[in-house]
Order: structure tokens, then sequence, then C-alpha cells
């Protein structure tokens, strides 16, 4: 992990399970959560990673958010790579825990502000996600979305 002097508000939770590639910067109040490492939950970021203010990254559970090199994050964006567990109605939601699972950003990926990346869902290399979308399907290559659920809207190239 190279230095990194963070910025008004924000926090690294469990540094050991955080690997932060050099060029990283961010903006203010940004969250990386790496809880549960020891049931393998983990972030990696890659080099020149840019996250602006109020970015959340939060990996528990087992669950795992990998960004690939050049991704640039716009604000109030949330990754969680894990979700409430809601299988039994006749049991409070709260209580019936959380499945962790994964989140892949490839390389060269914009993704606008305010946006949501629920689990397993991976968003390939030179890719956009337009402000506002929650992705909750895997996004191909060379591709813009947008939307609730996030949609092909154009291919790049």
């Amino acid at each position: 992990m190279h230095h990194i002097v963070p910025t008004s508000g924000t926090v690294i939770n469990d540094p050991k399970a955080i690997t932060i590639g050099r060029g990283f910067n961010h903006g203010m109040r940004c969250m990386l959560y790496a809880q549960d490492p020891e049931r393998g939950s983990r972030i990696r970021l890659g080099v020149n990673v840019s996250f602006n203010d109020d970015v959340t990254i939060n990996a528990d559970n087992g669950g795992s958010i990998e960004i690939g090199d050049n991704v640039i994050v716009g604000p109030r964006t949330v990754m969680r790579s894990s979700n409430h567990v809601y299988s039994d109605s006749s049991i409070p939601f709260r209580e019936q825990g959380h499945s962790g699972g994964t989140i892949l950003i490839g390389e060269n990926v914009w993704i606008g502000a305010g946006v949501v990346v629920l689990p397993d869902v991976t968003i390939s290399n030179n890719s956009i996600v337009g402000a506002g979308s929650v992705v909750t399907h895997d996004v191909p290559e060379y591709s813009v979305v947008g939307g609730v659920p996030a949609r092909v809207i154009k291919t790049l190239q």
C-alpha cells in the first residue's frame, strides 16, 4: 500500500485487507470498508484510481471488490459486495444475516455520480456507467449503460 493522506471525513477500515495502487486520489468523506477479512473480505484498487467526494466501497461478509487501473468514480457512488438475506419473510430481514459476493470493475471505467453497484456484478473494460444508475447485471466491454436498472444505451468504439 502506498502512503495515503486521508482527506476530511475519510475512513479506511482494516487496511490489512485493502490494497491501493499508485496514483490513487480521493475527495472528502470517502469510506473503504473491508470488514470480515478473516472470511476473505478484501478491496483491491489498481493504479490511477480516482474517487470523488462521498464514495463508499464496502466489502464484507466474505465479499470482495476489485477495481482496475485508470478508473474514475463520481461523487456519492456506493459499491457493496454483500446483501441482506431475505429468504424467510416470517423473520425480520435484519436478523437473517448477509451473503457476500464480488464486484469486479475493469480498466478504464468511468462511473458517474450517484451510482449504486450491487453484488455479483462485473463492469467490463472501457465502459461508462451513467449518473444515478443502479447496476444489477454485468456490463459488457465498450458499453455506456444507464438507468434503474442499468441497461446498455450505447456501444463505444
